[in-house]
């Protein structure tokens, strides 16, 4: 387990493989994120999800000020099982996912990715939204917009799962005709 609670002012990126990682201070933009820092204002380095856990332990919800690029590498779970509205968190970056990914929410905490997620592979792409322990209601994913395709090869994305997820944005399919999203899940779309 480690708890990012203090000012990070290290250039490189973050990746998560497994353990938890506690999210617990939003930074200060371009300068202290506790994801990692770029030479470009307001920005970070990529923050990978390969594995573990992500949560906020601060009992004060999070909105990280860097934008940082977020790649969905692997399956994740957010916050544990005791998760309140206070461990809500909201991360700001593209998202990719060139895989079928399966994000297990536990307690009554959201989680925020407010960047666009793109499917950079060719062919179908699921996401799987699944209430783990402690959930309910507020048990929430939030997507900023969903981006279908990244390139001229039509897509299938399906959303499923037991969690309740939301597109706060646009869902586009970019230049390519035939690409579509389902949703096959018994959660709250």
């Amino acid at each position: 387990k480690l708890t990012l609670s203090g000012a990070s002012t290290f250039t490189g990126g973050t990746t998560l493989t497994s353990g938890t990682l506690n999210i617990n201070s939003a930074g200060v933009a371009g300068v202290s994120g506790p994801l990692g820092n770029s030479a470009v204002a307001n920005t970070g380095n990529t923050f990978t999800i390969n594995g573990g856990t992500i949560d906020n332990t601060s009992a004060t919800a999070k909105i990280l000020l860097n934008v940082n690029p977020i790649t969905l590498g692997g399956n994740f779970a957010f916050s544990t099982s005791g998760g309140t509205a206070l461990n809500n968190l909201t991360l700001p970056g593209a998202i990719s996912m060139a895989a079928d990914r399966t994000v297990t929410l536990n307690g009554l905490g959201a989680l925020t990715l407010t960047g666009l997620l793109t499917n950079t592979a060719d062919s179908v792409r699921t996401l799987t939204v699944n209430n783990g322990t402690g959930t309910g209601a507020t048990s929430l994913l939030t997507i900023g917009s969903y981006n279908l395709t990244s390139g001229a090869t039509a897509r299938t994305n399906i959303i499923n799962g037991t969690g309740n997820v939301a597109i706060t944005g646009v869902v586009g399919n970019g230049v390519t005709a035939g690409s579509g999203l389902t949703y096959s899940g018994s959660g709250k779309l």
